[in-house]
C-alpha cells in the first residue's frame, strides 16, 4: 500500500505546527473525494465510514485543543509535571500501535452508530465544517506554547496514560494520519481496477 498522507516527522514546536498544517490540507482533500453516499457508507469489513472516522477524529482532537488553552497551573494541578524527557514521535507511535495490537478501542471517543441520515449532504457539510476548524484551532493553541513547556506539562490519554504535551501532539498527529490512511486505503481498494 502506498502512503497517502505525508508530512515531515516533527521534533520542534514549529515542525509540529507545520506537520499539522500539511495534515489538515491533505485530510480536507481526502474527505472531499467521497460522494455523500460514499462518505456515510460503512466498509464491508465492518470498519467505520469516512464520516465516522471524521467524527472520531473531532472527538479525539478537540479535547487536546481545549487543554492547551487552559491555564497552565490548572494542568499542573490536575496532571502533575513531567519527570522524564518526552519520548520521540516514533516512540509514541510505537506505544500506540502496541495498545492497538492488544485490542484497545476508542471507547467514548468512538463515533455514534451509523443510523440512517435524512439529509446526507447537509449532515456531511456540517461535519466537514467542524473538521475544517479542528486542526487550525489546535495549531493556533500550540502557538501559545514555548518549546520547554511542551516537555514540562502533562495531559492524560485514555490508552497511553499521562503524556507530556509534546507526546500528546505527536500522538494526535499520528492518530489523524493513521485514520486518514485507513480511509484512503479502503477507497483505493474499492475503486474499480484498470484491467
Amino acid at each position: 500500500m502506498t502512503q497517502w498522507i505525508h508530512y515531515e516527522t516533527p521534533d520542534t514546536r514549529g515542525q509540529i505546527v507545520t506537520a499539522f498544517g500539511a495534515l489538515h490540507a491533505q485530510t480536507v482533500v481526502l474527505w472531499q473525494r467521497f460522494s455523500d453516499d460514499e462518505f456515510f457508507k460503512r466498509p464491508a469489513d465492518g470498519g467505520w465510514s469516512p464520516a465516522q472516522n471524521v467524527e472520531h477524529l473531532i472527538k479525539a482532537t478537540s479535547p487536546v485543543t481545549r487543554a492547551l488553552t487552559m491555564p497552565r497551573f490548572v494542568l499542573r494541578l490536575l496532571f502533575g509535571r513531567a519527570r522524564v524527557p518526552s519520548r520521540t514521535f516514533f516512540e509514541v507511535r510505537a506505544a500506540y500501535r502496541d495498545v492497538l495490537a492488544e485490542g484497545a478501542q476508542a471507547g467514548s471517543y468512538g463515533p455514534r452508530s451509523s443510523a440512517s441520515i435524512d439529509d446526507a449532504g447537509r449532515t456531511r457539510q456540517r461535519l466537514l465544517h467542524r473538521w475544517q476548524l479542528v486542526l487550525p484551532q489546535l495549531t493556533e493553541a500550540i502557538g501559545r506554547w514555548d518549546e520547554a513547556s511542551l516537555d514540562y506539562y502533562r495531559l492524560p490519554h485514555p490508552l497511553l496514560g499521562k503524556l507530556t504535551v509534546r507526546e500528546m501532539l505527536y500522538f494526535s498527529l499520528y492518530h489523524v494520519g493513521h485514520h486518514a490512511e485507513i480511509v484512503a486505503a479502503r477507497q483505493a481498494d474499492s475503486a474499480p481496477g484498470d484491467a
